[in-house]
């Protein structure tokens, strides 16, 4: 008795760890046959991105991913990270090879591309520096990017740019905010501006008057505004139009003809906008962004808005 006992013990196991063996060989299977599924246009997150001119979806991308899907991860722990050659050429200037990246998961075949572009770094009369490429920063370690040289994506390009940083979130990248600005003080900006009295505060002339002023040395504007000179003096921050989303930045400079001004408009991170005025004499700027300065002798007025 004992003896059938212990055959039916031992046929059971082997029948229960044959089904569990099974079972496990079909889920194997399955998982097999979705990571060879190969990768088609509906896999790709987004084709292309609003004025934009690459196609992520192109036959040419979507055979690249196919042959690249089984490479091993080398971005964010367990997806693969390519860096694609694009060429950019809108019609205005000389067409460009960029570098564009897109992220493949191979757990569920799908696509992610990063909607900005980088190219070399370029000199003063923005043409390319050959010895100075794109540079692209990331590690299989965690999900963050980081380029530098000449971005172009349409809303948000910039010229030498140094580690302008992305993070990965399950399905897109979220640009990495760079520290605020800290200011000198925190008391609201009193209108008019007035570029004689911006002088005076730089040399800490009247200690009273320049209470409300923030200035901001370039240097340290230039860690969040890359299209800031770093040669100019400290800087100015006008407030905000609320109804425009545009602001004035203010940098004294001296060149060949004296004292002089440049007056940025900017909406974000982006220059929209720039003025040079010769600050011989005073100039102002009103609430309304309404300028008036001179030119020789004659007195000029124009909106900043």
């Amino acid at each position: 008795m004992k003896f059938i006992k212990i055959i039916l013990t031992l046929y059971l196991s082997c029948f229960i760890s044959s089904c569990t063996y099974s079972q496990d060989m079909r889920q194997n299977k399955e998982s097999l046959i979705n990571n060879t599924k190969n990768i088609t246009q509906d896999d790709v997150f987004q084709c292309q991105f609003d004025d934009e001119y690459i196609n992520f979806c192109s036959n040419k991308h979507i055979e690249l991913y196919n042959k690249k899907i089984k490479s091993t991860p080398n971005f964010a722990n367990d997806k693969i990270l390519l860096v694609i050659d694009a060429r950019r050429d809108i019609g205005k200037g000389l067409p460009r090879v960029v570098k564009s990246i897109v992220v493949l998961d191979p757990k569920t075949n799908k696509v992610f591309s990063l909607i900005q572009t980088v190219g070399h770094f370029v000199d003063n009369r923005l043409e390319e520096i050959e010895e100075e490429p794109a540079q692209i920063k990331f590690s299989k370690n965690n999900n963050k990017l980081c380029l530098s040289g000449t971005t172009y994506s349409y809303k948000d390009n910039n010229i030498n740019v140094e580690n302008e940083c992305y993070r990965f979130n399950i399905k897109s990248f979220e640009k990495i905010s760079k520290n605020k600005l800290f200011l000198k003080n925190n008391e609201p900006f009193v209108f008019p501006y007035d570029s004689t009295l911006h002088k005076q505060c730089i040399l800490n002339f009247d200690k009273q008057k320049c209470s409300k002023i923030k200035l901001i040395s370039s240097k340290n504007l230039l860690k969040k505004y890359d299209f800031i000179n770093p040669q100019d003096g400290d800087s100015l921050i006008l407030p905000k139009n609320e109804k425009t989303g545009i602001f004035l930045i203010l940098s004294p400079f001296e060149d060949e003809t004296g004292d002089s001004l440049r007056i940025m408009k900017v909406k974000g991170q982006e220059l929209i906008g720039e003025k040079f005025i010769s600050t011989k004499q005073k100039a102002t700027i009103d609430k309304d962004y309404n300028l008036e300065y001179f030119e020789g002798k004659q007195k000029r007025a124009i909106s900043l808005k």
